[in-house]
């Protein structure tokens, strides 16, 4: 990367109005100022995920061997799977923090247990330009000027090594830190960052991964009456040492300002409290025992094409639950909340698609309760494919992902898979565990 680039570097500023220290200087305190906001803010974040396979005569000896023959274009990758996620965001002084989109709170699990599975990976709402403008150690270079669109920027170029790095890698069960580089174009006038590019180090062997690639275009985004610098468009590409590549590209929209409100509470209310808690208690439903059966219909489509992991959906309990004296503890008729957690299509023959979904909440006296349930079988699907005179009939039955088990793993084949009104979906009650 920096062969052939005439580098300046530096940690400071001065004063000259078009020096390119000065420049930096004055992005360091841009990027102080916007963080400092953005903690006010949360926004949704869509995720479009493509996945690719090689076509290698050979498989690839090191990374080093595949980028260099993915460098010269010596295969070609072909698109075999998508799927879209949405997710609610905001940033702490410390790191971002996701929940499924509509959730009452944020989650303080990472996002990688959050997803279920595929790679993901988090900084573009503002970690980024925290872990870059705000290291330190970081190490920039002048590049030049150029253009962007027609604007005129200039061009650094920055190092941040691995023992001044928090970027986290997963391998395993475990995390892994590694150094990265890249580009930031900036504005000199405005300050602004117009583009920001990030390439790991090498990652090591036990990370399954080569490297990961991330190109974040910038722009303002009035919420209220201020203006947040947010990525237009951000671009992850997840290089596998097979060759497999993923490539996530995430917006943010319907950004919004929350606000922490606090209650204040007097003796009287204090001496209430046992009261109000037993009252509380009289009314919630009763727990209903484990391994009854239930049955749950889709009140509404759900289209494969536009439906993203994060989504609610409602369903309707078809039979009544009972116990095993058969008497009725929810009747038939009551809705049932559910969260989608993948929708992925398949798009090589055969054609097909998944859907995982977990039931949250069912209606109950008179008000939503917890309701866990877990999948009570999964359901193969049958795919006919003709060879000449012969017809074979192939059985398909995708496993469910590590974290996926307690979930609902649901499968049609066909190009464009719409679960219909009425969809079927069977399980087994649980106990909620606290």
């Amino acid at each position: 990367m920096w062969r052939g680039v005439l580098l300046v570097w530096f940690a400071g500023s001065c004063a000259a109005a078009d020096d390119p220290m000065q420049v930096l200087a004055h992005l360091r305190e841009r990027v102080a100022a916007e963080n400092s906001r953005i903690a006010n803010y949360t926004c949704v974040q869509s995720v479009s995920r493509e996945y690719f396979n090689p076509s290698f005569v050979r498989p690839p000896e090191s990374c080093d061997d595949l980028l260099g023959h993915r460098k010269a274009g010596d295969y070609k990758l072909t698109l075999w799977s998508v799927d879209r996620l949405r997710l609610d965001v905001a940033v702490t002084t410390t790191r971002e923090i996701y929940s499924w989109v509509g959730a009452r709170e944020f989650d303080n699990r990472d996002l990688s247990e959050i997803v279920s599975g595929g790679p993901i990976g988090t900084g573009a709402f503002g970690a980024f330009l925290i872990s870059i403008f705000g290291n330190p150690a970081a190490l920039f270079g002048y590049v030049g000027d150029t253009q962007i669109d027609g604007r005129a920027v200039m061009e650094f170029t920055y190092r941040v090594t691995k023992e001044s790095s928090h970027y986290r890698v997963a391998a395993g069960s475990d995390w892994i830190v590694t150094g990265y580089d890249g580009t930031v174009y900036a504005d000199p006038t405005t300050s602004d960052i117009v583009r920001l590019t990030i390439r790991t180090d090498e990652l090591p062997p036990e990370t399954g991964s080569c490297e990961t690639r991330t190109d974040l275009d910038y722009h303002r985004v009035r919420v209220g009456e201020r203006e947040l610098l947010l990525p237009r468009a951000t671009h992850q590409r997840f290089i596998v040492r097979s060759g497999v590549e993923t490539e996530n590209t995430t917006v943010f929209t319907d950004c919004r300002e929350y606000l922490g409100h606090s209650t204040i509470r007097f003796g009287d209310d204090a001496a209430d409290a046992p009261a109000q808690a037993a009252a509380k208690a009289r009314a919630a439903p009763q727990p209903i025992p484990a391994d009854l059966p239930v049955i749950l219909d889709l009140t509404a489509p759900i289209d494969t094409w536009t439906a993203s992991g994060g989504d609610m959906v409602s369903l309707r309990l078809a039979k009544p639950i009972v116990d095993a004296g058969k008497k009725v503890l929810v009747p038939a008729g009551v809705l049932v909340e559910a969260r989608l957690i993948r929708v992925q299509r398949y798009l090589t023959k055969p054609t097909r698609a998944t859907v995982v979904m977990k039931p949250e909440t069912i209606e109950r006296n008179g008000g939503r309760a917890a309701f866990p349930v877990l999948p009570a079988k999964l359901q193969p699907i049958q795919v006919t494919r003709v060879s000449g005179f012969r017809t074979h009939t192939l059985t398909l039955r995708e496993a469910p992902m590590p974290n996926e088990v307690t979930f609902g793993v649901f499968q049609e084949a066909g190009d464009h898979v719409i679960l219909p009104k009425g969809y079927h979906t069977d399980w087994l009650t649980a106990i909620e565990k606290k």
